[in-house]
């Protein structure tokens, strides 16, 4: 029997054919095919659009589909050949081409912070690049065969353990201004592009900018570091205006003045908040920033250890560092309250 999964895939698969036999006839021809509805059909068209697989022209009845022709491009490098600039120039901007001045200062930045991440902390011999292209957005990975980027942040930052590094790169720069590299590359481009993951040795960081989301899974080890990144043509953000965000209103700065801490990776497997130990580890290194957001999105609640300390003693502690939670839940905010810790709706961030 037919399961509904391979059954959506062979009526996707279809419409593809059909829409590069004869575009005009796509609906009616599917619907007639498969003996379902044409909303049905529509519904299948819409997910091979979002894809970026299939492209529409025309309104009402003129609309046509048309098939869009997807590529791939894979580049190698080695590491001391590795000329950041120049593969931009070179090569990605050549891919990019006839996308928006905008959609492309995004590629470039996100794509010049990966290769010379590579450069300055990997250890790496060789990277790779590789894109796919077609339709309305564009899918890239930055691969490199060194240490592994959470391998390494656990080293420098001397962690227990090393799911401990995704919460501290979610954090944003693991160095200052002082020390010659603000660091914050990483985060920056976590918060342009819709999705954004890091895979190295066992641990999956995944970044959904539209959904707000942020996760981390163990999966099958892997040598060195894979980075992903997806963007749609038409997307609302700009490099601007995420600089600014995070960099105080000046996109310029180099330093950032506002993080972003998902307090959700906090947690270690299935444990609660509810510790003054959990705590620690969410705030460590975050009063160099001027304003931290905490986002409490997935948390269903915080125990009063947890709470003492990241809203009363932190606070106490570092009086001129902002802390802004956001996406709480009647449970925690009710834990914030107990000890007193309010905050002004007019303080509250915009959509991150």
């Amino acid at each position: 029997m037919t399961s509904n999964r391979s059954r959506g895939e062979e009526v996707r698969r279809f419409i593809l054919e059909q829409a590069a036999r004869d575009p005009s006839r796509l609906a009616r021809a599917t619907a007639q095919h498969f003996g379902i509805s044409r909303q049905a059909v529509a519904k299948h068209i819409r997910s091979l659009m979002e894809s970026g697989l299939l492209a529409a022209s025309g309104r009402t009845r003129l609309r046509r589909h048309a098939r869009q022709e997807i590529r791939d491009e894979i580049l190698t490098f080695a590491v001391t050949d590795l000329d950041p600039e120049a593969v931009w120039r070179d090569h990605v901007r050549v891919w990019l081409a006839g996308r928006s001045e905008p959609v492309q200062e995004i590629w470039r930045f996100g794509l010049l912070e990966m290769l010379n991440n590579v450069l300055l902390h990997a250890q790496a011999s060789h990277v790779w690049i590789a894109a796919t292209l077609g339709g309305s957005r564009v899918r890239l990975i930055v691969g490199d065969d060194g240490q592994g980027l959470f391998e390494k942040i656990q080293s420098r930052l001397g962690l227990t353990y090393r799911l401990q590094a995704v919460l501290e790169l979610a954090k944003g720069p693991l160095t200052s201004p002082r020390e010659g590299r603000p660091g914050a590359g990483i985060f920056l481009t976590s918060r342009l592009f819709d999705l954004f993951t890091i895979r190295s040795r066992e641990l999956f960081y995944a970044r959904n900018q539209d959904l707000d989301w942020d996760g981390v899974s163990e999966e099958e080890p892997v040598a060195g570091t894979f980075v992903w990144m997806e963007l749609a043509d038409d997307t609302p953000r700009t490099l601007a205006t995420v600089l600014a965000r995070y960099r105080g209103g000046d996109a310029a700065r180099r330093d950032l003045v506002t993080t972003v801490i998902p307090v959700e990776l906090a947690r270690f497997g299935a444990e609660l908040l509810t510790t003054r130990e959990q705590a620690e580890r969410l705030m460590a290194r975050v009063e160099r920033f001027r304003t931290v957001v905490l986002n409490f999105k997935g948390v269903k609640s915080i125990g009063p250890g947890f709470a003492e300390h990241v809203f009363r003693t932190f606070p106490r502690l570092h009086p001129d560092v902002e802390l802004l939670p956001v996406n709480c839940n009647e449970a925690v905010t009710a834990s914030m309250r107990k000890i007193g810790f309010t905050v002004a709706p007019d303080r509250l961030p915009p959509p991150l």
